[in-house]
């Protein structure tokens, strides 16, 4: 889940990267949270900053970064998430 801002220039750099991220892993559920359409989801995650990327894997979050990351990084980061 990506907690991001429609004006932001590296929300949408990282919606880019999700989105090619996405096609290497197709059982992979995206979904975006918009911080000024839905304050209180970013409220009640804590989110101080975006674009802030949750990784939940079998219903538990098993990883929490913010910032901008590469295809790489962002693949790295998902398969080491336990």
């Amino acid at each position: 889940m990506l907690c991001s801002k429609k004006l932001c220039p590296h929300c949408a750099n990282m919606g880019k990267v999700m989105e090619k991220f996405s096609a290497k892993q197709p059982g992979v559920a995206l979904f975006k949270v918009d911080s000024e359409e839905q304050p209180e989801v970013m409220t009640a995650l804590g989110v101080e900053r975006v674009p802030t990327l949750f990784i939940i894997k079998s219903g538990k979050l098993v990883a929490v970064k913010a910032g901008l990351m590469n295809p790489k990084e962002l693949s790295a980061l998902y398969d080491s998430a336990k």
